[in-house]
């Protein structure tokens, strides 16, 4: 590999095991490995230290809660203040994911509210504090979207299939006690319930039932590892996708076809300039070219326009921030 850094079969084992459950012990998965805890705990260590395995998030339906979520798109002229904007964005409670590309757009980032005059407002703040680097900006409302397994990295291995629906606008609401288990899971996922309980000032047996429950409400749809695989050489592609108007009729067939992939990481349909959205990993560009042969041969006919980018930075926040404000609004805290 070009950066010196591989992984092996046990390396893959453990990111497989924890990508399958990510609140399994290690005592658990060392036991399917036939090693030891500290052979585990070790490659775990190994694994952060080469900047592969970045923790732990949870993987929730933001729409569950209220939040309608967007995708923003920021065209720069100053990309020696990016790092700037970076930490900007990291600081604000509606930022959720943001992505480094190369192309038109600079970074992209996920942008999640309850309110209209919320995105008004992350807008507006960018403009006042960043506007003489931005030049142009792109907004896509989701609407049905999925966050995937990182099966590309598991070719030999059974898929694993992570595909609950997400942004399906169906909010419900929830207890004062499962909002703030919520909050404490998102800022260590792997806690143990003993440790959740203590901090939620509730019992054992209360826990466990509030996290089944927001299991089944599918408010958390699973907990996984924030891998990055940009270390490992993996080409990392963030594709739009334009339809004929007359191609719409085909739209969840083309969805059908990318959740199938291995290589797809995440997938999204939108309301916009293009009709549906995806993150791809591959291992080599001719994987890649043969992506787009295989899916311009089935739906060619049906297609404005493909548009793929590099993306060569991914920062995973998590809604702590944003449930965290959530709570204070419960507990009448003016915010």
């Amino acid at each position: 590999m070009r950066n010196g850094i591989t992984i092996d079969n046990y390396d893959r084992k453990i990111l497989y095991e924890l990508d399958c459950n990510g609140r399994q012990s290690i005592s658990n998965i060392a036991l399917k490995m036939g090693k030891g805890k500290e052979f585990v705990n070790y490659r775990i260590k190994r694994l952060k230290e080469l900047g592969i395995y970045n923790g732990d998030i949870v993987v929730m339906d933001a729409s569950k809660l209220g939040f309608q979520s967007y995708a923003l798109y920021l065209q720069l002229m100053n990309k020696q203040k990016i790092p700037e904007l970076i930490q900007y964005l990291k600081s604000q409670p509606e930022i959720w994911d943001i992505y480094k590309v190369i192309g038109k757009y600079q970074l992209f980032t996920i942008v999640s509210v309850r309110k209209i005059k919320q995105l008004e407002a992350v807008i507006t703040n960018l403009s006042e504090n960043f506007g003489g680097m931005i030049i142009n900006y792109r907004l896509l409302q989701y609407y049905n979207g999925y966050s995937l397994a990182h099966n590309y990295l598991f070719k030999n291995k059974e898929t694993i299939h992570h595909d609950k629906l997400r942004y399906n606008e169906k909010e419900i609401t929830l207890a004062d006690k499962e909002l703030k288990f919520l909050s404490v899971l998102l800022k260590k996922p792997r806690a143990s319930f003993h440790k959740i309980a203590e901090q939620t000032e509730s019992t054992l047996p209360k826990v466990r039932q509030i996290y089944d429950d927001l299991l089944k409400k599918e408010v958390i749809h699973f907990i996984r590892p924030s891998i990055n695989s940009l270390p490992l050489d993996y080409l990392h592609k963030h594709v739009l996708i334009r339809l004929n108007f007359g191609g719409m009729k085909k739209l969840n067939e083309i969805k059908s076809h990318f959740l199938g992939m291995k290589e797809t990481k995440a997938l999204t349909l939108t309301f916009g300039r293009y009709d549906l959205t995806g993150r791809f990993i591959f291992e080599s560009l001719a994987d890649f070219q043969q992506f787009q042969d295989q899916f311009y041969t089935k739906f060619g006919k049906y297609v404005h326009s493909l548009h793929a980018d590099d993306y060569f930075e991914e920062i995973e926040l998590d809604p702590l921030q944003a449930v965290e404000l959530l709570v204070k609004e419960r507990e009448g805290v003016k915010v």
